[in-house]
């Protein structure tokens, strides 16, 4: 259900929030924080996890269809995560095998992995035991080994003095692991949970239509 971030309902708890950017589109969590506020909850860029009031219409916000009772564990591990890893999740495009403990801290340790804004919302789902994608149905195009070289070249020169060792070893794994879009993640993340996990293919087109909706196609 689309969610006008305005007036949400007395009922939303959690949902996705999904900004169209030429080049780099965003997706990010838009919950009901435990103080009743709605909030933002996204990996907005290295070492950056934002927690924060929401109230920004550029962002199209669809509910997440779990049960309440599921939702409201995933809105409190938000609140969690948020509080613990404001400046420690790396941005990577390999994902490590498990992102969060059960105290909801960041715990990725191998150099040049971490997290990107869709990886990030995918994690979340995971450590709370959801499977929202069929990662290995994923394919990789040319284009997403370009954005991989993209992201990689950013880092480095944004970063490439306090973190050398990371970029180096994130360059490594161009072309050798799989882009999970933002759009592809927020149009899977907003289905019926129990058509969970979505397939590649599925997701591509559910992505189009979405991109489509919005005018961003076609």
């Amino acid at each position: 259900m689309k969610i006008d971030v305005a007036n949400p309902p007395q009922d939303f708890l959690v949902g996705l929030g999904f900004l169209y950017n030429p080049g780099q589109n965003h997706v990010g969590f838009i919950y009901r924080g435990l103080g009743g506020e709605i909030k933002i909850c996204d990996l907005c860029w290295h070492r950056h996890l934002r927690n924060a009031p929401f109230n920004d219409t550029a962002y199209m916000v669809c509910s997440v269809t779990l049960e309440p009772v599921n939702l409201k564990y995933l809105a409190a591990a938000l609140d969690g995560i948020s509080s613990f890893n404001s400046a420690t999740i790396p941005y990577g495009i390999r994902a490590p095998v498990q992102s969060f403990n059960s105290q909801n801290q960041y715990i990725g340790c191998v150099a040049g992995e971490g997290l990107t804004c869709a990886t990030f919302v995918l994690a979340v789902f995971r450590e709370n035991g959801f499977k929202v994608l069929d990662e290995e149905s994923w394919e990789l195009s040319e284009a997403d080994i370009q954005w991989q070289t993209n992201i990689v070249n950013a880092l480095r020169s944004h970063f490439g003095m306090t973190d050398p060792v990371h970029i180096s070893e994130m360059e490594t794994m161009i072309g050798q692991v799989s882009r999970f879009r933002p759009e592809h993640v927020f149009a899977s993340g907003i289905v019926e949970f129990e058509k969970w996990p979505i397939t590649y293919q599925d997701a591509n087109e559910m992505a189009d239509s979405i991109l489509q909706m919005l005018g961003k196609v076609g």
